[in-house]
């Protein structure tokens, strides 16, 4: 066989070789998402996630790159600068987080004990791209403490299975229903208007907005009696368009 034959098999066998993360039944990746959490494996939690080639060649098949298209030079490079060591970074850097939310919620992860779960199956449009994705709430004990977790972005790979997962919430199960603030490195946010990296979260983030806008009360502009050219409106000064360069 030619050394060029070689590497193709070897990229496809990369390409289709399962991950230790693949799980096409949507109940045992729920579990094991909280038990890399209540056994604290770092290892476990970055093996959740595809590696760098097979989301390279996911996202070229759903968002259908070329790559030898001259117009895709930026997409080409943000592709090539994905590398398992970056990612694999980042992914630790998120277990750290979504473990010290816990932890600053007072659970005690390695005695946490799995009750039950809820799992959404929502279809995300991302970019013209139908991604199927997961999301919503595991339940746990601690002793008999009851507590929740909220996930999303759990994403299906075609034919391979579930990858991946975002914790925004670890609460007790009695403040389910409440607004939590968290600080997120040191910025106070309110959990319910936080926007993560999804068209679903950035959508929910902007009906809560524009239903908080159109709940406050309409201010009427006051008027100075005394001085009534201060009421009048500054004249606009006109600008010239912008010519485009030709």
């Amino acid at each position: 066989m030619k050394k060029a034959g070689l590497v193709l098999l070897a990229v496809f066998l990369i390409i289709t070789t399962p991950s230790s993360g693949q799980e096409k039944n949507k109940e045992v990746m729920v579990k094991k998402i909280f038990a890399v959490l209540a056994e604290k494996d770092e290892e476990g939690f970055v093996n959740l996630f595809p590696d760098a080639l097979s989301l390279k060649a996911y996202m070229i098949k759903a968002f259908k790159i070329d790559t030898t298209d001259k117009d895709n030079v930026e997409t080409k490079a943000f592709l090539d600068s994905m590398d398992d060591e970056s990612m694999q970074q980042e992914f630790r850097e998120d277990f750290l987080k979504f473990i010290r939310m816990g932890e600053d919620k007072g659970v005690d992860w390695l005695n946490a004990k799995f009750n039950s779960y809820l799992a959404d199956s929502i279809l995300v449009d991302e970019d013209g791209a139908n991604t199927p994705m997961l999301k919503g709430k595991i339940y746990f004990d601690i002793g008999s403490v009851k507590y929740f977790l909220s996930y999303n972005q759990v994403i299906w790979f075609e034919n391979k299975g579930w990858y991946g997962v975002n914790i925004d919430r670890v609460d007790l199960v009695t403040r389910e229903n409440e607004a939590d603030v968290y600080d997120w490195d040191g910025k106070v946010v309110d959990s319910a208007l936080f926007v993560m990296d999804s068209v679903v979260s950035a959508t929910i983030a902007d009906s809560a907005m524009t239903k908080i806008s159109e709940e406050l009360p309409e201010i009427k502009k006051k008027t100075d009696k005394q001085q009534p050219e201060k009421n009048k409106s500054p004249k606009k000064k006109s600008k010239s368009p912008i010519r485009k360069p030709e």
